[in-house]
């Protein structure tokens, strides 16, 4: 897909959207191309990723370096930096309205 922009530079500093776990802890939130490969998604600003997944998004800022470490064991290689639009699936949707 040429409208995907991924990221190769591990010491860029990125917000990356995340989902709130048991423990008080967080997860980064998770998406698949078309095509069916998971990546993760990442904004440069804040402000980026209010305008694409809304303002009550949960973030937290990490660089891409230790993004690829923790989660190219778990088959994701990819960062999907900046994408225009995000959808997310209707469970977690309703789980959060």
């Amino acid at each position: 897909m040429s409208d995907l922009t991924v990221t190769s530079d591990v010491s860029s500093m990125l917000v990356f959207p995340t989902s709130p776990i048991s423990g008080g802890g967080v997860s980064f939130r998770l998406a698949r191309r078309p095509d069916g490969v998971q990546l993760v998604v990442a904004f440069t600003t804040v402000e980026r990723l209010g305008e694409v997944m809304g303002p009550r998004q949960g973030w937290t800022r990490c660089c891409a370096g230790a993004a690829h470490a923790m989660l190219e064991p778990l088959g994701i290689t990819q960062i999907c930096v900046d994408p225009e639009l995000v959808v997310v699936p209707l469970s977690a949707a309703r789980a959060s309205a």
